[in-house]
């Protein structure tokens, strides 16, 4: 999801852990799974590296069930070399998304 918003990055970070508390997350191992994730992915114009926040997302070239998503609405921001087909073994991990 690509959104616009008037909010500095601490501020929407503050609003994204807001939406998946009052969407009842549960978090029970940390870096671990969890109901629901709302990360900050990028923040146009900006790079943070502080104790609560990280723009860009540290780990975003690591993981395909990010990059997937992104090259359908902002492929600029994908790595250079990034190849948007997942091969069939990988999608079996992720399972269904209701699950």
């Amino acid at each position: 999801m690509s959104v616009e918003t008037s909010l500095d990055p601490h501020a929407l970070l503050r609003k994204c852990q807001r939406i998946e508390s009052g969407a009842a997350r549960q978090r029970t191992v940390r870096w671990g799974p969890r109901t629901l994730d709302v990360d900050i992915l990028f923040y146009e114009g900006c790079q943070i590296s502080s104790e609560l926040l990280t723009i860009p997302h540290p780990r975003i070239e690591e993981r395909r069930f990010v990059l997937t998503p992104l090259s359908e609405i902002h492929p600029e921001l994908c790595p250079p070399n990034w190849n948007e087909e997942l091969p069939p073994e990988e999608i079996k991990l992720f399972g269904r998304i209701d699950e």
